[in-house]
């Protein structure tokens, strides 16, 4: 067998890195102090980038967006809602 048919072999039997893992998600803010588009720190799920976006939002930061893994998005009036719902939603 080859270099390349080795390599091949070889590739197959490594199991896909991300099989299993949670992918992030990141609320995307303006910091309204510095005045700069900022990422929150990774949120392992919807649910939670959205109660930090709410978090944020209570605090003066101007919440963008919440982005999720391989180029999900919160929808803009799903955000807004979650954002305008007065009482706190425990996770």
């Amino acid at each position: 067998m080859g270099a390349v048919g080795k390599a091949h072999d070889r590739a197959r039997r490594v199991p896909d890195a991300t099989i299993g893992v949670r992918m992030p998600w990141f609320v995307v803010y303006r910091n309204k102090t510095m005045n700069k588009e900022m990422r929150s720190p990774p949120c392992p799920t919807e649910r939670s980038a959205l109660t930090h976006a709410r978090a944020l939002d209570r605090d003066g930061a101007e919440v963008l967006r919440v982005e999720g893994p391989d180029g999900a998005a919160v929808p803009a009036r799903m955000l807004d809602a979650w954002l305008d719902d007065a009482p706190d939603m425990a996770d």
